[in-house]
């Protein structure tokens, strides 16, 4: 019984269902800790925006400095994770499906949903903000607990952005509101997640349905070696 379940459990480990299924739990996992990037993000926010309410205008003081810096990093960290979810499953599906057209369904969702939207442009700069702390400090509204906003023309002064990043910047009609900005990548991230991990189970539907007969098969023989309540 012992040999039947270790071999059940191999068979089921190399799977391509097991395989599906490993990379839909991991592109999970990988979401669960860009959106615990955007919360910290958020509180980063608030903790600003309390600053600049107790601060007198003009004033810099350290904590106020701080709080920019904290904001600064923790925007950072959430728009280069959300880049890197994107792209490693762009290469991720480029290796698994090569030039089929499911791997072209794919590319072209990516295309449509990120790389041609200002969002996604915008979040790729933003991935330098660290040196330019100074930006956050210049465009606060000390004395008004309001959402925070990045000056466009604060970022127009960097010199990371690339030439379509630099016109997207100058045709924005508003200044950049970084939580309003967070909230809707991250929202564009999570529904195209939806979408293909759907998607990835109606074409593996075959593989998924096999590897969960496996799953059972092994969890019987398991049982059998190791009688529940034994």
């Amino acid at each position: 019984m012992a040999a039947e379940l270790r071999r059940l459990m191999d068979e089921l480990k190399g799977s391509p269902g097991f395989r599906v299924h490993g990379e839909i739990n991991n592109e999970k996992r990988v979401l669960r800790m860009v959106s615990r990037n955007r919360d910290e993000l958020v509180q980063a926010l608030a903790s600003l925006r309390r600053q600049a309410a107790s601060s007198p205008r003009a004033a810099e003081s350290p904590p106020l400095s701080l709080a920019a810096e904290e904001v600064a990093r923790r925007l950072e960290c959430f728009v280069s994770s959300a880049y890197g979810a994107i792209d490693h499953t762009r290469r991720q599906c480029r290796k698994l499906y090569g030039e089929t057209e499911t791997a072209k369904e794919i590319q072209s969702e990516i295309d449509r949903r990120f790389t041609y939207e200002p969002e996604f442009k915008l979040a790729q700069g933003l991935r330098a903000i660290s040196p330019h702390v100074d930006s956050l400090l210049a465009s606060l509204v000390r004395g008004q607990n309001a959402p925070f906003k990045i000056q466009a023309k604060q970022l127009l002064s960097w010199d990371e952005w690339n030439d379509n990043q630099r016109r997207m910047l100058e045709s924005l009609k508003e200044d950049v509101d970084v939580q309003a900005l967070a909230e809707g990548y991250f929202g564009k991230i999570e529904a195209f997640y939806s979408w293909l991990w759907k998607r990835r189970s109606e074409i593996h539907a075959k593989d998924l349905a096999e590897a969960e007969e496996l799953r059972l098969r092994a969890k019987e023989a398991y049982d059998r070696v190791f009688p529940p309540g034994a």
